[in-house]
């Protein structure tokens, strides 16, 4: 027996479950309905890992969730037909990395002061909400923000903002950080091997197959910009 996975609130009706046969990222799939919110809820665990991701609320409007019925493919893309009893229609969830688009905005200038603040924002919702500022980067201004999506070494879909570089008002930056919005978490970036210190600098998120190797890459690009002195026509890439 596992420990349970979710262990918030009174849930566990309508559960749906599905396992994508894709070793080494074999992957168990959940959706079930949290009666206590009235959510459609989900979450899922790599058989390698030793632990469960976090839960995940596919849709919390109005009550829905009941009636769950999930599949997944080969690529770990999963889909959810569910009931709103409060319009009383069939309603239909997939992902491909995340459930629902949200806008994160962090830092900046307000004109007087630099920030390391931010918010997240949900258009489904018309809702805002603070981010933690624990461990975040440190004030800045004219940075670089990617979001970047990929696999960890555990078998894990990452989807998280990374930020790097930036002005902070008398001095430019070459250090950042990771936002998990699943987990409301910063985690700082590695700065061995970082570029220079720079501002205004370009930046990318690529997700490619190197046709070489047939291997799949994905990793952020960072060039040009301002420094201390000047412009600068160098880049570098970061994996996370």
């Amino acid at each position: 027996m596992e420990p349970d996975p979710d262990t918030a609130s009174d849930l566990g009706l309508f559960t749906s479950i599905a396992i994508n046969s894709n070793p080494p990222t074999t992957t168990v799939h959940i959706s079930y309905y949290d009666k206590t919110n009235g959510d459609l809820k989900y979450i899922s665990k790599n058989l390698y890992s030793s632990s469960w991701e976090t839960p995940i609320k596919v849709d919390e409007i109005g009550d829905v969730g009941q009636y769950t019925s999930l599949a997944v493919d080969q690529f770990k893309k999963s889909y959810i037909s569910y009931y709103d009893s409060g319009s009383g229609n069939l309603k239909y969830a997939a992902n491909a990395w995340s459930w629902r688009n949200k806008m994160i905005v962090w830092g900046g200038f307000d004109g007087t002061n630099y920030l390391n603040t931010g918010a997240m924002y949900d258009p489904v919702g018309n809702s805002w909400r603070s981010i933690s500022a624990i461990n975040a980067p440190s004030k800045r201004a004219y940075h670089n923000a990617v979001f970047a999506e990929w696999v960890d070494s555990n078998g894990r879909n990452r989807s998280e903002l990374i930020v790097w570089g930036g002005w902070n008002g008398s001095q430019y930056l070459y250090d950042g950080g990771h936002y998990n919005p699943a987990l409301d978490q910063w985690t700082p970036i590695n700065t061995v091997g970082a570029p220079i210190p720079r501002a205004y600098h370009a930046g990318l998120w690529l997700d490619f197959m190197k046709p070489d190797t047939g291997r799949r890459t994905r990793e952020m690009i960072i060039w040009g910009g301002a420094i201390s002195g000047g412009f600068t026509l160098d880049g570098s890439r970061y994996k996370p």
